[in-house]
């Protein structure tokens, strides 16, 4: 897999849950997502979105689906938006229409919960 830093300048999204797997092990979200995915006290099933702002090339956004009873509707999904293309308001908008009504949780240096105003 091509890592996102050669490719500064394309939208990348990773549906195959091994590639992106490793793309949030690679940006430090995977454990994030876990620690969501095992929070008895929000609903299943759920998706749980996490994201983040610091990698020098790249808006990442990241979503396990889980606990739902077919096995092809459960998984991992990663968007990364190129910072070239995208401005941090942009993105902002992307995460407001897209994962409003996602858990959202916290990883250092990014925010992972919708952004401020």
């Amino acid at each position: 897999m091509t890592p996102l830093e050669k490719t500064p300048h394309d939208l990348r999204e990773f549906l195959d849950d091994a590639d992106a797997k490793t793309v949030l092990v690679q940006v430090g979200l995977l454990d994030k997502l876990l620690e969501l995915a095992g929070r008895a006290d929000l609903p299943t099933p759920r998706a749980d979105a996490v994201y983040y702002s610091d990698h020098p090339t790249h808006w990442v956004s990241g979503v396990h689906y889980h606990g739902y009873p077919l096995p092809a509707d459960n998984g991992y999904a990663v968007r990364c938006f190129p910072k070239s293309r995208y401005s941090l308001n942009q993105f902002r908008q992307m995460i407001r229409g897209g994962a409003a009504a996602v858990p959202i949780g916290f990883a250092g240096g990014g925010w992972l919960q919708p952004p401020p105003n």
